[in-house]
């Protein structure tokens, strides 16, 4: 079991990294190959494992909030290999954003991997609690905003 990040007081995040193993249970901290490519520290992000093939598997972290003197939601993708040891940043937006289309910043919300694509959906970036649903392509790296054919609000009045 891998954990990752987090509060640590009211006023201070970690992007610590620690592993649980269930045979010895006993806790132990994660140090990277390169420290210089680990998230920020970070809390309220979502995370899910990934198994692209027997040889990457990958904890995915998206979102979040960089609480402390930072105050920022985040909307990158962060991918930790676990079998390498290795963080690398899979999505982060570049300036100017340009016609680039990509989920506004948040924290809180709902994620989950299904056919090599990161699917997220709403949030809250503190002010508003978002509702729309996003797809990420871990191949191609790129973003595509899904449209329901239905309002969720009609739906659910219709029962």
């Amino acid at each position: 079991m891998y954990i990752f990040g987090g509060k640590k007081s009211a006023f201070e995040n970690t992007n610590s990294m620690y592993a649980f193993d269930f045979t010895e249970r006993q806790w132990s901290l994660i140090e990277p190959k390169d420290k210089s490519k680990v998230p920020p520290p970070i809390d309220s992000f979502n995370y899910v494992l990934y198994e692209k093939n027997e040889k990457e598997i990958y904890f995915l972290i998206f979102g979040g909030y960089f609480g402390g003197s930072i105050g920022k939601y985040s909307n990158s993708i962060y991918a930790y290999n676990i079998l390498e040891n290795q963080w690398e940043i899979l999505f982060q937006p570049q300036k100017p954003k340009g016609t680039n289309i990509y989920p506004k910043k948040r924290s809180n919300s709902g994620i989950a991997i299904w056919n090599n694509k990161l699917y997220v959906f709403g949030g809250t970036n503190g002010k508003i609690k978002m509702s729309d649903l996003w797809t990420f392509d871990l191949e191609k790296r790129s973003w595509e905003k899904i449209v329901p054919k239905e309002n969720i609000i009609e739906v659910q009045n219709a029962f």
